[in-house]
């Protein structure tokens, strides 16, 4: 189809020109610092704003019910429109992750699609760690670590105990797991996989963009957010349906499970309409970032067979074990036998066979120090690590940001800084890319 000559010339089809105000729908904006005309539940009329009268010389009697887009009444308080501002600011910049996200998943499912695959969920919950089975059963599959144990770990009673604790490495996920071998690293070519950095990297640098606004409420005082903060109740940031979709999307679904079941004051269902309910359980069906990056770990080409990642897994376990006793050695010349020491060398020891429990940490402790390692595949992993790290900085500066405002009285919601204290305690979105990084030696 040819251009008329007012598309040539960029008009509307009216004639005039398209404005930066109409493209953005600014004047849809600023009508959008309001509140519910409406008494909410439970409220009364002592509690809720009248809409003052406004001064319009165009109607009769010069005066007409305030509306939305109209400067804000003198009659409110002043830092309720900062309150609106702020959290409807937060909800455009969740916008935008959901944006960036939902293209990285979209796209990773249909190339995995495309090949007859799925990409099958990362049930990290599964994998506890008193069910690994004993290292000590299947040893001689690990020669440099049966070494060490032989030979560094057998003079005393301390490390021998420890080492009859151990567990087989890289036995999570087991090789008949849906993870193994789901998808080939084949399918994603380079550019695609820097696509996919690229927008996970924009998502941790809004999510730290965001964090900043924090700042900006900090200026209400406490007495200023007390003026308005009755009538917001029951309503609460609890409630931000968009928030919890970006958590579930990078992977943090367990922690939600229950409330989308749940029916009490700390339940998505009292704070949410039925039709973000909705969303929210088909989010829960679909595959996240942690189960993408899960499944990259364990794709055919890394896996590979039970050889090659038993030689890794050797690899890990040995060298680590190399280091804990030295680390002992050092600890006991200083302290000697005292119990505090080993106390905390055995919950290095534990703690280090916990991680290298999970093939994830062991590959990537191999990909890390190989210079075969695709660089596209790595700068997804570092920037899911810094949007990780985005996510729980926002955790703490909200929490900061509410106990200087209310302190330790509970929220409008129900929750409060006891609640949000207790988010602190999630699970990273991809625990892996976290916790290699305590093994990772050279």
């Amino acid at each position: 189809m040819s251009d008329s000559p007012s598309d040539r010339s960029q008009r509307r089809r009216d004639g005039r020109e398209l404005t930066y105000s109409e493209y953005i729908h600014v004047p849809a904006l600023l009508r959008a610092q309001r509140l519910p005309e409406e008494i909410p539940r439970g409220r009364s009329r002592d509690e809720w704003p009248e809409r003052p009268s406004v001064a319009d010389p165009s109607v009769e009697g010069g005066q007409r019910p305030w509306r939305e887009g109209d400067r804000w009444p003198n009659e409110w308080p002043h830092d309720e429109l900062l309150f609106i501002v702020t959290h409807q600011t937060f909800e455009l910049w969740f916008r935008q992750l959901l944006h960036d996200l939902d293209d990285v998943m979209h796209t990773a499912q249909q190339i995995v699609s495309e090949h007859g695959g799925h990409i099958p969920p990362a049930d990290l919950l599964a994998r506890e760690p008193e069910s690994a089975p004993a290292l000590r059963d299947s040893l001689a599959r690990y020669p440099r670590t049966a070494k060490v144990i032989d030979e560094q770990l057998s003079q005393h009673p301390w490390e021998r105990a420890f080492a009859q604790q151990l567990h087989e490495p890289a036995c999570f996920p087991a090789r008949d797991s849906a993870l193994c071998g789901a998808v080939s690293l084949a399918w994603f070519d380079d550019a695609t996989l820097d696509r996919f950095a690229q927008r996970v990297g924009r998502a941790g640098q809004i999510i730290r963009h965001a964090t900043g606004a924090f700042a900006i409420l900090e200026t209400m005082p406490p007495e200023s957010f007390l003026s308005f903060r009755s009538r917001l109740d029951p309503a609460s940031g609890f409630g931000s349906t968009q928030f919890r979709e970006v958590e579930m999307l990078i992977g943090l679904k367990d922690v939600h499970r229950a409330r989308l079941a749940a029916t009490g004051e700390l339940s998505f269902r009292r704070h949410m309409p039925q039709e973000e309910l909705d969303r929210m359980e088909q989010r829960m069906r679909e595959p996240s970032l942690r189960d993408l990056l899960y499944a990259l770990l364990n794709a055919r080409e890394l896996r590979g067979d039970d050889a090659h990642l038993s030689d890794l897994a050797d690899t890990a376990m040995s060298e680590n074990l190399k280091t804990l006793h030295s680390d002992f050695e050092s600890a006991r010349m200083r302290w000697g036998d005292a119990q505090d020491v080993e106390s905390a060398l055995h919950n290095q020891w534990r703690n280090t066979d916990e991680i290298l429990q999970h093939a994830e940490n062991v590959q990537l402790a191999h990909m890390y120090r190989s210079e075969r390692t695709r660089p596209a595949l790595r700068a997804l992993f570092e920037r899911t690590l810094e949007l990780d790290q985005a996510l729980t900085a926002w955790r703490n500066v909200h929490i900061a940001m509410v106990e200087r405002v209310i302190g330790a009285r509970p929220g409008t919601g129900g929750g409060g800084l006891q609640y949000l204290r207790k988010t602190l305690i999630y699970r990273r979105a991809a625990p892996c890319l976290w916790e290699f990084r305590s093994t990772l030696l050279r």
